[in-house]
């Protein structure tokens, strides 16, 4: 089962580390997104914390039979995963934006990576960059 909504495939956004830098095949078109530093500690910050509900998420839909639930539970997680986003200051616009030029621009990616590295440390987080993650 597919859980993506048409505007916000999150777990294409959450597996953005997973895709190689040296695709050929099929290069995503360039975006350009100009981000202050705290609009990046905002992205850092919100992708953190995407790993983790999309790992909660991931279990409890693992565990779902009834097609009913399963759409309950998907529109639950899409409003999580906006409210995740907002409350770090930052639109899903902008966030998905981030995100989407990081396939692209080399050193967007690579600082955006150290962010992230720095939130995980700071929260004792060890999760891979997969789009996995757990404590």
């Amino acid at each position: 089962m597919r859980f993506l909504s048409k505007g916000l495939s999150i777990f294409v956004v959450l597996a953005l580390f997973a895709i190689p830098a040296t695709a050929q095949d099929m290069q995503p078109e360039p975006v350009d997104v100009d981000l202050s530093d705290e609009e990046m500690e905002a992205v850092a910050h919100a992708y953190v914390d995407l790993q983790q509900l999309e790992a909660q998420y991931r279990e409890e839909f693992a565990d779902l039979q009834d097609p009913e639930e399963a759409q309950q539970v998907q529109q639950q997680f899409q409003q999580e995963v906006e409210d995740t986003v907002t409350e770090r200051g930052i639109t899903l616009e902008l966030y998905d934006q981030a995100i989407q030029a990081t396939q692209t621009d080399a050193e967007l990616r690579d600082e955006l990576l150290a962010l992230i590295e720095e939130v995980q440390e700071e929260r004792g987080i060890e999760m891979d960059m997969q789009g996995g993650g757990g404590q």
